[in-house]
């Protein structure tokens, strides 16, 4: 596995969950209420808040973080790879 850091290490497979998460890294980020950058802020995220990804197009991701579930460009977290989709 990868931390946010950088830092690389093993980890029993039991140990993990199929959950995919994401952690916001350093600017305040807009939570949208749609994959669109003209589209309401649902929430501001700030740096260091993590939640959960539900899914992802390559530009876009879906994730509840802090009680909000929302949209937020996929380049501006860390826990997805760009351009990767997730369903």
């Amino acid at each position: 596995i990868r931390d946010s850091e950088g830092q690389e290490g093993w980890i029993l497979q039991q140990m993990l969950s199929g959950k995919r998460t994401m952690i916001v890294p350093s600017t305040l980020t807009p939570l949208r209420e749609d994959p669109d950058t003209q589209s309401d802020v649902v929430a501001n995220l700030s740096p260091g808040v993590s939640g959960e990804v539900e899914e992802c197009n390559g530009n876009w991701c879906l994730i509840s973080a802090g009680g909000y579930d929302g949209y937020v460009a996929q380049e501006m977290i860390w826990g997805v790879y760009p351009g990767e989709t997730l369903d």
